[in-house]
């Protein structure tokens, strides 16, 4: 009697995540940056046709609930989605624009505005902290993405400057996010792959922090985050030596089955790419041990690739 009980305590902690629905213009972002052309490629695939708020309900709606926690004042701050949120918002702010323009009254912009609610799954509430131990919190638990160089002061700064440091560098609104063209230059690369390399599958913000083992060799601007040069300057960095492939292979989440599912999907892009680029690729197979201890990526010495039209394709053949 007593086990079941405890199981049925534990499940009913495991399935506790609150539903809820908010006004998409309220949401809160937990990072600094985004790809762009990434939230632009969203929306005109999926939104750009999109005339009313009940269309853009039905889209953005269906399906899973967007991932979230609850700050102070039970604000609430999305932990997984910016890239479609970012494409949602594009098209609300069209949709009521026009509303505006044909009705001449700014209410009914904002009235406009406030009828699009997004369907959320709170899987952390902190609403009972302070901002202090909020934002330590949302940090530790890995549901904000700040700076290499803030994440790097962590244990060096007392708690109080760090979170007071997190809240600084984090935006208020998505119009504040600021673009990060090697975000969605990598996902692109991925995703033209057949065999997809999930993020579900790895770490949270996985593109990100794989972006920051190769963005002191490659630099993308905004524009040419699709271009082929690009995607071939990508593919020389992030393959170009063990160091590099085990670090990709060491974001992957160390329980299973995501880490054999992982790192099966790492061995089959290689492949995939090494057919394509004709460049014969090791695989340098690593373990969870291996990873326990982080493999930092230094590349001062390295010199800086910039992808442009007439660039020189260095690939061995």
């Amino acid at each position: 009697m007593k086990i079941f009980c405890l199981l049925a305590t534990f499940f009913s902690v495991a399935t506790a995540a609150e539903l809820l629905q908010t006004n998409l213009i309220d949401l809160k972002p937990t990072q600094k940056i985004i790809g762009l052309a990434s939230a632009e490629k969203i929306y005109t695939d999926k939104f750009k046709d999109v005339t009313t708020v009940e269309e853009l309900d039905q889209l953005l709606n269906t399906g899973n609930s967007f991932k979230a926690a609850k700050g102070p004042k039970s604000e609430i701050y999305l932990t997984d989605g910016h890239h479609r949120i970012v494409a949602a918002l594009k098209t609300l702010n069209r949709i009521c624009q026009n509303q505006f323009q044909q009705s001449k009254q700014e209410q009914d912009y904002k009235q406009c505005l406030s009828k699009m609610k997004v369907n959320l799954s709170i899987d952390n509430d902190y609403s009972k902290l302070n901002k202090e131990n909020f934002y330590l919190k949302l940090f530790s638990d890995g549901n904000c993405f700040i700076s290499k160089t803030l994440r790097a002061n962590n244990k060096s700064l007392a708690k109080k400057h760090f979170a007071k440091k997190i809240e600084k560098e984090l935006p208020n609104s998505f119009a504040e996010l600021s673009d990060y063209p090697l975000r969605s230059a990598l996902g692109d690369f991925f995703y033209t792959l057949k065999e997809k390399v999930k993020g579900e599958h790895f770490e949270n913000y996985f593109e990100f922090l794989l972006a920051e083992t190769i963005e002191d060799e490659v630099s993308i601007k905004s524009g040419e985050e699709f271009t082929t040069v690009s995607q071939e300057a990508i593919f020389q960095s992030l393959f170009k030596n063990e160091k590099k492939i085990k670090n990709f292979r060491c974001l992957a989440r160390k329980n299973s089955p995501h880490w054999e599912l992982a790192q099966r999907s790492i061995d089959a892009a290689i492949e995939e790419l090494s057919l394509r680029y004709k460049k014969k690729i090791q695989l340098y197979k690593v373990t969870t041990k291996e990873c326990l201890t982080p493999i930092t990526s230094n590349f001062i010495d390295q010199p800086r690739m910039v992808p442009n039209s007439t660039a020189e394709n260095h690939f061995s053949k």
